[in-house]
């Protein structure tokens, strides 16, 4: 088996970065919790790849299997994301399920640690699964955590 070779993604890789992550949640028993729809899911997804992306990016710490089969978003220690650039895709929430989604993203963020690392998104592509490129990726990241200290 070959070794997967991690790199840093850029902004101009945003498509195939958000690409991945939603092939790798598509099938995330929560998220089609919350979306059931499958064209629900898919536009939505995309909103919230978008905006969780922005803070890693800005970061530069999106890490990527060099053919994007596998990439991982994350937050460094201090930085807050901002919930409300969600609300537009509650709508899309069942009505019957929108009161308990919003308890439970109240609830996620009060447990949030503000001063540590932390992971927003890791998938693999169903497909590449098996492979090693989820260790892969978070092995490159632990790395340069500890380098910078975290």
């Amino acid at each position: 088996m070959d070794i997967p070779k991690i790199v840093k993604a850029s902004s101009k890789d945003l498509e195939r970065v958000k690409g991945v992550l939603k092939l790798g949640f598509a099938s995330d028993a929560l998220l089609r919790w919350v979306f059931p729809d499958a064209s629900s899911f898919l536009k939505c997804f995309d909103i919230w790849m978008e905006e969780f992306s922005k803070i890693a990016f800005e970061n530069n710490i999106v890490y990527s299997e060099e053919n994007f089969y596998g990439s991982s978003l994350w937050h460094p220690p201090g930085v807050e994301f901002d919930n409300l650039a969600l609300e537009p895709t509650f709508e899309y929430i069942p009505s019957d399920r929108i009161e308990v989604a919003v308890k439970f993203f109240e609830e996620f963020e009060k447990y949030h640690p503000e001063d540590a690392w932390y992971l927003a998104f890791i998938a693999v592509d169903p497909a590449q699964q098996r492979k090693g490129i989820g260790s892969f990726l978070l092995k490159e990241a632990l790395q340069m955590i500890d380098e910078r200290g975290g």
